[in-house]
């Protein structure tokens, strides 16, 4: 994973709707609201989960990257 970050989304503009997605975006999980964690990996690749606390979301995933570095 080269970053994460909790982000607002536009589902229907972004990723044409709700659900499991594909897009120019990247892939997206999403099942209601606007919210989620955006990861980006090394080769560019995208993926979004939709998450109601994607600010702890994302805390917990960066610091697990953070720890998996020691």
């Amino acid at each position: 994973i080269e970053s994460c970050e909790a982000r607002t989304y536009r589902p229907i503009r972004e990723f044409g709707g709700w659900g499991i997605r594909l897009s120019s975006q990247g892939k997206a999980y999403n099942v209601k609201g606007d919210h989620g964690v955006q990861l980006v990996f090394m080769d560019g690749r995208r993926l979004l989960f939709g998450s109601q606390q994607a600010d702890e979301l994302a805390s917990a995933i960066n610091q697990a990257r953070k720890d998996y570095k020691e």
